[in-house]
Order: C-alpha cells, then sequence, then structure tokens
C-alpha cells in the first residue's frame, strides 16, 4: 500500500514545495511589519494571560533578521535566534539526503543530551522571560 504523505511518497517535490513557501514567507515578512499586518492574529497566550510565551517575538525577530539587524533580533527572542541556525543546518541536511542520498552529516536532533537540554531550556526561557526585574527584562520580547 503507497504512502498518503507526500514527505515519502514525493520527497523531493515536498521539499522544493516546502522550500518555496519559506522564501515567500520570508519576502512576504521582509516588506510587511510584524504588527501591521491587521490580519495576522496575536499571540493568543499573551492576550489572554498577559505573560509572553516561548514564542512571543519570533515574527519580530525574523523581521530584524531578514533586515540583518542582529541585535534587534536578539532583544525580539533569543531563543528562536539560537534555533536559526539549528533549523538552518536541519533543512540543508534533509536537503542533501532526499537529493543525493548521502547521509552522512550528523543529526544533531539525536543526540542523547539534545532533549534533556530542550526539557529544561525551554522552561526556563519561558518563566525567565516574565519576571519583571533586570536582567531577565532582557529576554522579554521588544517592539520594533
Amino acid at each position: 500500500m503507497r504512502s498518503k504523505n507526500p514527505f515519502k511518497r514525493y520527497p523531493r517535490t515536498a521539499f522544493a514545495v516546502l522550500v518555496f513557501f519559506c522564501a515567500a514567507g520570508a519576502v512576504f515578512l521582509y516588506f510587511h511589519k510584524p504588527g501591521e499586518i491587521s490580519w495576522m492574529p496575536p499571540c493568543f497566550f499573551y492576550e489572554w494571560t498577559g505573560f509572553y510565551c516561548i514564542g512571543c517575538g519570533t515574527g519580530r525577530m525574523c523581521y530584524s533578521l531578514l533586515h540583518l539587524d542582529i541585535v534587534t533580533a536578539a532583544r525580539c527572542n533569543i531563543l528562536a535566534l539560537i534555533a536559526v541556525p539549528l533549523i538552518g543546518y536541519t533543512t540543508l541536511r534533509y536537503g542533501i539526503k532526499i537529493f543525493t542520498g548521502c547521509d552522512k552529516l550528523p543529526n544533531p536532533w539525536y543526540h542523547p543530551g539534545f532533549s534533556r537540554v530542550l526539557v529544561f531550556l525551554l522552561p526556563a526561557f519561558w518563566i525567565l522571560r516574565n519576571i519583571p526585574i533586570e536582567p531577565f527584562i532582557w529576554l522579554a520580547p521588544i517592539s520594533i
């Protein structure tokens, strides 16, 4: 029986479509500042609780990063900024694997300590960015 998952049936096409939509999203974000787009929903967690979630500021971080403003990108969401190279490497690794068949690049996601670091880091970041005293206020996202 054939798989209905397009990533399994047509991995090259699915990867190309994924890259295309990511590039189109990046072009859109380059020309449209987050917060000025009326149809984009706000963070529901922040709206309901008044606390920042782990992802708050990620759109602003991507916008700043596309405009090569690394300092502002870090002030918007430092954790997402740190994740960008890891996500880029993983995407490159997967692309090389499906287009060449070569799977020699190491996979950081399967490192035994990686999940332990995430289990500690993500909740710690979430809690610390909501503490309204120095130095933790530097983790809260800024408006751009």
